[in-house]
């Protein structure tokens, strides 16, 4: 079973338990990924990542509920999975400014969200950022060097490599012909966020010992596909959505370890079009 049917599949279980609370360790141990691979796969595919989606669909029942029947408001909330009266209340005004009751009062022209359904996808990569076919390398282990951020701030990534660019100008880093690394090891929080523990370093040969004032991550052996960002820094989100918005779903491919990797070498030129990064992503080999 490929990734568009089990997504599809997926979906399909999320309208079957629309009343209930559904779990993204349930989705995922479902879908056969990672809580982390199975949200970034069903938000480049989908738009929104599962939490989101999953509440966009109560919400879009519920309101089609409070217009077309005379259940009572606390019904409907409980019908959707909402845990309380208030709880549903908050969460209906923010996403359609209206309460409930002034929502079945007013009867508003409102668009619902409707259940999606992912179709074939056409692999259309080469007008994007991503090269068509990845290079697969298998790569033994290897240790990374470098300074580190966890969190869920993605800004802080731009201000640890800067710190790390200062530390090369005073010779406190030393860069080599193979150039740095950043590796992301990613996670899900309690609250559905995306957080990640980020290094910004070199590769380092642990016989020589680590540069003072850094930490390291022993990366081990594993399969990557290798692929390549040209463009700025900037838009480098882009490419990654392609990864996992197509690659992924039409290759089959299924990605390993929560972890990816960029090499930033002589060919990165900060902003400008031609700029060229590696993405690493661990799969099955």
């Amino acid at each position: 079973m490929d990734h568009i049917d089990r997504l599809n599949r997926t979906i399909e279980y999320i309208e079957a338990n629309l009343d209930k609370n559904i779990h993204l360790e349930l989705l995922a141990r479902k879908f056969a990924l990672s809580k982390y691979h199975f949200h970034r796969i069903f938000r480049a595919l989908i738009g929104d990542p599962p939490s989101r989606y999953i509440e966009k669909r109560k919400l879009s029942s519920a309101a089609a509920d409070l217009i077309s029947s005379n259940k009572r408001i606390i019904d409907i909330a409980f019908d959707y999975g909402f845990n309380s009266h208030e709880s549903f209340i908050r969460s209906f005004k923010k996403h359609y400014s209206y309460t409930p009751s002034q929502f079945r009062k007013n009867k508003p022209n409102t668009r619902f969200y409707a259940k999606c359904s992912i179709g074939s996808i056409e692999l259309n990569l080469q007008k994007g950022k991503v090269k068509l076919k990845p290079d697969i390398f298998h790569k033994s282990s290897f240790t990374i060097a470098g300074l580190t951020y966890s969190g869920h701030d993605t800004n802080e990534i731009f201000n640890l490599w800067q710190t790390f660019w200062r530390m090369v100008q005073k010779g406190k880093i030393i860069l080599d012909n193979s150039g740095c690394l950043g590796a992301c090891l990613h996670d899900i929080d309690m609250r559905n966020r995306e957080v990640f523990v980020y290094f910004a370093g070199i590769a380092v040969d642990h016989s020589f010992g680590i540069p003072k004032g850094l930490k390291s991550l022993t990366i081990p052996e594993s399969t990557y596909a290798i692929f390549k960002h040209q463009g700025p820094i900037s838009e480098i989100e882009q490419t990654y959505d392609r990864i996992y918005g197509s690659w992924f779903p039409l290759t089959g491919n299924n990605p390993t370890m929560d972890m990816d990797i960029i090499l930033v070498d002589h060919r990165f030129k900060r902003m400008s079009d031609k700029s060229v990064i590696d993405i690493f992503i661990p799969i099955q080999g």
